[in-house]
This record gives C-alpha cells, structure tokens and sequence, in this order.
C-alpha cells in the first residue's frame, strides 16, 4: 500500500515536472531543466543557469571602432575607448528592432 502511494506520488510530481518543463522558454543555447525541484534554463555550452520565460533582449549592432556595449538606465549604447577614456557614443545601429522589443515588451524599457 505504501508503495502504491509512493508511486502515484511520485507519478503526479514527475507529470506536473513535465509540464512546467514544457511551458519553460528558454533563450538560444539555454534549454529547460530541473534543478532542485524546479525548472531553469540552464546553459548548453555555460554553466549559466538564468530564469524560464525572460524575454531575449536584442543584440546591439555597431559599425566602425567600437570597444564595448553599455547597457545603462540611459538605453544601449556602442563605446570607443582609447586608453581608458571613452571617446565616443552612440546608440545602437538596430534602434528598429530595439523598439519592437519595447513595444512588446514594455517593462524591459530603461
């Protein structure tokens, strides 16, 4: 009898694992897993782990010398630095598709 309970309880939990594994969307190289009882992206080629179900921000795309992308309150932004100065800024290339992503997702906005 009490592996019959056993059973049935470890059934339900396996069944309701899979279903959240199912809603768990995760970002390109990340793929759903369990850990520790619950469901998280977890890094194919890292060993990142990050949230199910958080929006994928776009890439900033920049032509020219470009040293870095700052990603501050302000929005994203292409640098060129030259011995630790920063000389220049300017937004992404791709503000486009930045809107887009705002726009559907409006929370994400700095």
């Amino acid at each position: 009898m009490k592996y019959a309970l056993l059973l049935t309880l470890l059934t339900v939990l396996s069944s309701s694992l899979a279903l959240e594994l199912s809603e768990c969307k995760c970002h390109t190289g990340f793929e759903p897993k369990a850990i520790e009882e619950r469901v998280k992206c977890v890094g194919t080629y890292v060993t990142t782990t990050k949230p199910c179900n958080v929006p994928e921000r776009p890439s900033c795309k920049c032509s020219g010398n470009v040293s870095a992308i700052l990603n501050n309150i302000e929005g994203t932004w292409c640098l060129e630095y030259a011995r630790g100065l920063e000389l220049r800024r300017w937004p992404c290339e791709n503000q486009e598709e930045w809107e887009r992503f705002y726009r559907e997702y409006p929370n994400e906005r700095p």
